[in-house]
């Protein structure tokens, strides 16, 4: 069995600060356009130098023996060795799963039920672009289907597939990924080490495995589906998520929003009927406050669904152990499935028939890697149902109900294969993801992860030009290598990001979403996350007790607002990097249709002094803070760091 680890860089299209006018000497020029020497270009291409070549080790080494997992009074087996691959001489890995007592062969495994083959592999570089491919042979009597991942917790996190294998003819199972770390331990700056993950789903099935490479790739992964140029701002990425949004009286915070997602406003269905056939009137009388005031301001709107009340469970959740309002009984929400769909129907039909014309968007569930104890199979199941509910609540189609796919982080890869392998995708109009950013590095950061989400949907047949939601999201400074930089760990309070970076996130953030094919975001939330830490990620300043005033947007509103007013109904050209300096330079049409430049700094520390190519027909620079300067004579500009600036005619 051939084991070949392959290099090829990958990049992923990312884009990252602010310019006063004052000229430095000698000031490197920027690159006048993505086909310049300067300019960083992406090729696919396999490199053919080995990186590392398992043949040297043994298998039990390598692969660690056999494993199990315990659920209910069963115990999953799993069968682990080495034969020769069906038909030749060569060593293969052979994996199984032994016969389990209660449980036919041929059965799906039970939920819960896992049995994991772990390969540790060789250090990957985060934010590089793999490759995993091998050749695979169902043996004895029962097919099966076999998961394949990238993980370093408990289940895949950058990525997975699913595949049917059948018996006796050979198979080739591929897999793409962005290698994004997992990081456990204080302030998320523990890495655990990569693994690759061969996980046979069926009862009773055996698989020999082999000609298992992995590669790095030299590709931007943005260009593996729709293409950049042409691609035009979506309105719909100024999107809020709002859970003190009905406090603020007559005062709208004036951010551009077009989108009003419902989440964490005690909505969803355990608080909606508590009681089955009981709705509880202060509920609705909320659900009624957010959803006319979204209206009224001409938003659209997504609900968020999920999160079952108690007595629809069966009795696999009570009041006591509900995921929401443990121990309320007006409002407790179970991260478990109903047991009776004509239940789940019903609630999704009173909420489509209540708002018939204001609620366009149903989001399936919120994160349910981390709030669904359930697998991808039964959200598959929840959404064929909620697409059935929402389609006899307008038959002719004529509100346009939209459904949303659950809501998964950057961890819910193997969900989402799950979903997608029980058929999922064919009942949901949009798919949504929710990802969070940090301040340094965002670009490269977003670009990966809305990749990873892209090649697991690719990967089980999902058409390209499905739109790709991020649901929720915004920033942070606590991941990664920025931990020891300037705005880290936590980005506490006492160390924010200046106001100029601060101003500058919503921008940078909204460019590279728009450039790398997400048409929503909507910001999660409006007054904040993390209590006394990062209070700056507010977008408004709302004292959300009593007496509930709103006193204007803080910078990073400001921010978004700056966002919208450059990029509403821009058309891209050209999105590309200077690489010393490093800086991002982003070419569109924007409303007025005039040539413009959007130019930012990745350096987080010190300004950096740039030349303004001749050939770019710009004169006005302008900066976030609502600044602006003609450009000199000399064309040199001082970016500041992370600060982006407008240049246009």
């Amino acid at each position: 069995m051939r084991l070949n680890f392959y290099p090829v860089r990958i990049a992923t299209l990312c884009l990252c600060g602010l310019l006063d006018g004052h000229a430095v000497a000698a000031a490197p020029t920027l690159p006048a356009s993505a086909s310049d020497a300067a300019a960083v270009r992406y090729t696919f291409r396999e490199a053919s130098k080995n990186l590392e070549n398992f043949d040297n080790q043994t298998y039990n080494s390598l692969f660690g023996g056999g494993s199990s997992w315990s659920f209910a009074n069963n115990v999953v087996q799993l069968g682990l060795g080495v034969a020769p691959y069906p038909g030749t001489n060569s060593p293969s890995l052979s994996v199984s799963i032994l016969p389990l007592q209660g449980v036919p062969s041929g059965s799906p495994l039970p939920s819960g039920a896992f049995a994991q083959v772990k390969a540790p592999l060789p250090p990957l570089t985060e934010d590089k672009y793999y490759t995993v491919s091998m050749k695979v042979r169902g043996t004895g009597s029962v097919a099966g289907k076999l998961e394949v991942g990238i993980a370093q917790t408990a289940v895949p996190t950058n990525g997975a597939y699913i595949k049917t294998i059948p018996l006796g003819v050979d198979t080739q199972v591929q897999m793409s990924f962005v290698y994004k770390p997992y990081r456990s331990g204080s302030g998320n700056d523990g890495v655990d080490q990569p693994r690759l993950w061969i996980m046979p789903l069926t009862v009773g099935m055996s698989v020999s495995i082999d000609d298992l490479i992995i590669k790095e790739v030299d590709a931007d992964p943005t260009t593996f589906f729709l293409p950049m140029s042409g691609r035009v701002f979506d309105s719909k990425l100024m999107g809020l998520t709002v859970n003190q949004f009905d406090v603020l009286g007559g005062a709208y915070p004036p951010l551009n929003q077009k989108i009003l997602r419902l989440w964490d406003n005690n909505l969803y269905w355990g608080a909606l009927e508590p009681k089955k056939g009981v709705i509880n009137t202060e509920t609705l009388a909320r659900f009624d406050r957010f959803v006319n005031y979204a209206v009224a301001h001409s938003m659209d709107v997504v609900y968020t669904m999920g999160l079952p009340p108690p007595w629809a469970t069966g009795g696999a959740c009570t009041v006591d152990t509900a995921y929401y309002e443990r121990g309320n009984p007006d409002a407790a929400g179970c991260g478990v499935a109903p047991v009776d769909l004509a239940n789940w129907r019903a609630y999704i039909a009173f909420v489509a028939q209540r708002f018939k014309g204001k609620i366009k968007y149903f989001e399936l569930w919120n994160e349910p890697d981390a709030t669904f104890d359930g697998n991808g199979y039964q959200l598959a199941t929840l959404a064929r149902e909620a697409k059935s509910a929402l389609q006899q609540a307008d038959p002719s189609n004529a509100y346009g109900f939209k459904l949303v796919s659950p809501g998964l982080t950057l961890y819910g890869a193997h969900k989402l294969a799950e979903f997608l392998d029980a058929g999922g995708g064919n009942y949901v109009d949009i798919f949504a993801t929710h990802s969070y950013y940090p301040v340094v590095g965002l670009e490269t950061h977003l670009a990966a992860q809305v990749a990873n989400f892209k090649l697991v949907l690719h990967r089980h047949g999902v058409s390209t030009s499905t739109p790709v939601w991020n649901t929720e999201g915004s920033p942070g400074c606590l991941v990664g290598p920025e931990k020891d930089r300037r705005y880290g760990p936590g980005c506490p309070a006492s160390a924010p990001p200046t106001e100029d970076v601060q101003r500058g996130i919503q921008v940078r953030a909204l460019t590279t979403m728009w450039l790398n094919g997400f048409s929503n975001f909507d910001y999660y939330h409006m007054v904040g996350v993390g209590g006394a830490l990062e209070p700056w990620r507010s977008l408004a300043n709302v004292q959300i007790t009593p007496p509930y005033t709103y006193s204007g947007l803080t910078p990073v509103g400001q921010g978004m607002v700056k966002a919208f007013e450059w990029l509403k109904s821009a058309k891209a050209k050209a999105a590309f990097q200077m690489l010393n300096p490093k800086v991002f330079i982003v070419n569109f049409t924007n409303f007025e249709n005039k040539d413009c430049y959007l130019v930012w700094s990745a350096n987080e520390l010190t300004p950096v002094t740039v030349t303004v190519p001749s050939v770019w027909t710009v004169r006005s620079v302008q900066k976030t803070d609502g600044g602006s300067f003609a450009l000199p004579l000399s064309r040199e500009i001082t970016l500041q760091p992370l600060s982006p600036v407008l240049m246009k005619p």
